[in-house]
């Protein structure tokens, strides 16, 4: 998967990037809204699931909990801010509303 994120995702796609951006990063989207990740250098994993089965929304969420848990650099974070702040558009191509976190993940003291 390190060697080439571009056979997991496709061109463009979230997890082609993440892992392109940060190899130290595993991570896979599934059917309807599941995504996980193996972050071998924190010893952790990630798994989530939307209600709704919405891609774009796992894969915002995971990259926010990706980037509160320290795996991307400032550049890193930059290079996915499609990702992280998703834009909606409307038929024309304007902006019409973003996707953003409900909540923050929050790790106890």
């Amino acid at each position: 998967m390190a060697a080439e994120p571009f056979y997991v995702n496709g061109t463009g796609g979230f997890t082609t990037e993440v892992m392109a951006a940060v190899p130290s990063v595993r991570a896979k989207g599934g059917a309807e809204g599941v995504y996980a990740a193996a972050l071998p250098e924190l010893g952790l994993g990630m798994a989530l699931k939307i209600d709704d089965g919405a891609m774009r929304a796992a894969e915002c969420a995971a990259a926010h909990i990706l980037c509160r848990l320290g795996c991307f650099s400032a550049a890193e974070e930059q290079r996915l801010q499609a990702f992280l702040n998703p834009a909606i558009k409307t038929d024309a191509g304007r902006d019409a509303a973003g996707i953003r976190p409900a909540a923050v993940l929050a790790f106890p003291d």
